[in-house]
């Protein structure tokens, strides 16, 4: 990011001086070699336009005077957290499924490309992504099915009626549905709604939308209040008001890595006297808890709840049995 900062140092010298600054004076002042000097010039007059030009009499750099006005830099420019901020906004941006919303954010990702080159002064065919890349796994399809009619409805405040395929169930339903939030949770989108057949708040995978109707009724609104609880109050997707505490403890080695993260927002860690590290975080549904839990295979174990001590021990006992020999009656045990 040197270039930015000369850049912008060569424009205040130029911009506050009276005569002509010698080139061995811009050397002086930026710090820098005479090929240098002379590639910023170049930048300064012929990629931003500036009325820079050189006095032969005084050997010296300077800006053509300009009506009713001083030259200002054009465009956007960033210091070097905001140009890191951009570029990986660029990157998420490139990285977008094709179907979201293509039409619409083109010219905005065509904008932020044309911010950071006139910014950075990177050439227009450089691979921006080269310094930053961002990798994803278990993205579901067909999410972005009927992403733009259900930000729409919750945008404009409309009920929906959907068909919708329960994972866990494994079956359909009709449902109408108040939807109040969309959430981004792990490469995948989620529509957090008003069940009006239900009666009480859902969380709905949009991949698994099978029909989507926009209705003209208007939708149930909840409270900021009300939404946080919901949405905030347990661990993972499954949303809905804690009512149970987990208590894990990781080993050490686990330890190392666990101790740096946050898995919900009022969580609460503690290195324990044989260098163990505790977790203790509010959960409702133990669906998703399990599923992360057993991630962590021998590197942890549950303290409390007893219940999920049941559910991680069932677990860990089927994926046992899948794997266990079992002798075949026609072929009996040999040493």
């Amino acid at each position: 990011m040197e270039h930015i900062e000369r850049i912008i140092r060569l424009h205040n010298l130029l911009s506050h001086a009276r005569y002509p600054i010698p080139r061995a004076t811009l050397q002086e002042k930026l710090d820098c070699s005479e090929k240098t000097v002379r590639r910023n010039i170049d930048f300064l007059r012929d990629r931003l336009g500036a009325p820079l030009e050189y006095d032969p009499e005084q050997n010296g750099w300077y800006y053509r005077p300009q009506e009713n006005s001083l030259y200002e830099l054009p465009g956007l420019w960033l210091n070097e957290q905001e140009i890191h901020a951009l570029l990986t906004i660029q990157q998420l941006l490139t990285h977008l499924d094709p179907e979201l919303l293509h039409d619409e954010i083109a010219p905005f990702a065509s904008r932020i490309r044309s911010l950071l080159e006139q910014t950075t002064g990177l050439d227009a065919e450089q691979d921006i992504g080269q310094y930053i890349q961002l990798l994803s796994t278990g993205k579901r399809k067909r999410q972005y099915q009927y992403f733009q009619p259900i930000t729409s409805a919750t945008l404009n405040k409309r009920q929906i009626h959907i068909r919708y395929f329960a994972r866990g169930k494994n079956q359909y339903s009709e449902r109408t549905l108040s939807p109040i939030q969309l959430l981004h949770y792990k490469e995948n989108w989620y529509l957090s709604a008003w069940c009006h057949d239900k009666q009480a708040m859902r969380v709905f995978s949009l991949d698994k939308i099978e029909t989507l109707q926009v209705l003209s009724k208007p939708a149930r609104q909840l409270t900021p209040q009300a939404l946080e609880k919901f949405t905030g109050d347990s661990f993972g997707i499954f949303t809905g008001q804690a009512s149970k505490q987990a208590v894990l403890e990781f080993n050490q080695e686990s330890s190392r890595w666990v101790a740096d993260e946050i898995w919900h927002p009022r969580q609460r860690g503690k290195w324990l006297a044989n260098g163990n590290y505790q977790l203790t975080l509010p959960y409702s549904n133990p669906t998703e808890l399990a599923g992360e839990i057993l991630k962590h295979g021998e590197g942890i174990k549950v303290i409390a709840p007893a219940s999920l001590q049941d559910i991680i021990k069932a677990r860990l006992q089927q994926a046992l049995d899948q794997y266990t020999l079992k002798t075949s009656p026609d072929k009996p045990d040999t040493e």
